[in-house]
């Protein structure tokens, strides 16, 4: 029990003394324990001589603080550990899931360092960019954002707060719809960042994410039984299926998740239907189907499985 409070209370320091800001909650949702903990840890280092400011709801440990500067050497590279490390991720695709993983234990600390390492060269302005307004609770512009929903391409007034796996995509409140939104930073032509600071901070909430980067409040079960082809193939686009897939043989997975829609997982599903078993969930037997009489039709295909000329 000791040692367990000592490496909360040792993540939470990492936590507060790291290039984000985290509230309360976050912190206890990352090192695992309740709230009151959290404000348990706030108090005991206070007594230790440090200072801890909570203002807006953010729990940072201020600079005055006495080692300071040892404490943040703790948790940040120098110019040739930075420089190694983007040299050996550099070569690995971004859905790989040791790199995920890798990223998602570092990026808490220290996670403007962790872009500059893993983005590629031609979104690593923009990250860091969406990263510096991040850390100073600013607006920014994004110009000229692609929709793939409403087929546009204009410029998007947001509050970005907090990065999904590897930077593929950027959590932020935007005024106009008053919703929180995933931007992909692929689809962002440049950013500026403004002088005007967060108005919405209370709003600010990153929801629910299936494992095929889908993001809504609606949960819907999907199982799934997986070929060897398959389940390869879905754990190295989305490698944060792992806790979700259970192996029955060699040749064999169950897939067992909430998505947030049919779209991401139906997509996956219709290109490798020969190597897919769907179980169990009617809804989306019934989704999967109306989509290949859709497809059939657009091809020509007609119920005989003949192709009209």
């Amino acid at each position: 029990m000791i040692q367990l409070t000592l490496e909360h209370a040792l993540h939470f320091m990492m936590l507060a003394i790291g290039t984000r800001f985290y509230t309360r909650k976050e912190i206890a949702q990352y090192i695992k324990c309740s709230e009151r903990s959290v404000y348990r840890y706030i108090e005991t280092f206070r007594t230790q001589g440090f200072i801890i400011n909570t203002e807006n709801g953010f729990v940072r440990i201020d600079k005055s603080t006495p080692y300071f500067k040892d404490l943040t050497r703790m948790i940040s590279f120098s110019n040739p550990e930075a420089g190694l490390l983007k040299q050996a991720l550099g070569g690995v695709h971004d859905n790989n899931m040791l790199k995920a993983q890798l990223i998602r234990k570092l990026t808490p600390y220290n996670f403007k360092q962790i872009a500059e390492v893993v983005v590629r060269e031609k979104n690593a302005q923009i990250i860091d960019q969406l990263s510096e307004a991040i850390d100073n609770q600013q607006q920014v512009i994004l110009h000229n954002y692609h929709s793939a929903n409403s087929k546009e391409v204009r410029d998007r007034l947001v509050e970005p707060f907090q990065f999904s796996t590897n930077f593929i995509q950027v959590w932020a409140y935007e005024p106009e719809s008053g919703t929180n939104k995933l931007f992909k930073t692929d689809r962002i032509t440049s950013v500026t960042v403004l002088d005007t600071p967060w108005r919405h901070a209370s709003l600010h909430k990153a929801d629910y994410m299936d494992i095929f980067r889908i993001s809504s409040p609606q949960r819907l079960r999907v199982r799934l039984r997986l070929g060897l082809q398959s389940a390869s193939l879905l754990r190295e686009e989305y490698p944060t299926c792992e806790q979700c897939l259970t192996k029955i043989n060699n040749n064999e997975w169950i897939l067992d998740t909430e998505v947030c829609s049919y779209d991401g997982v139906g997509r996956f599903v219709i290109g490798l239907l020969h190597d897919i078993e769907i179980l169990e969930t009617k809804h989306f037997h019934s989704y999967i189907k109306k989509r290949v009489v859709l497809y059939n039709k657009k091809l020509g295909v007609t119920k005989g499985g003949t192709v009209r000329k």
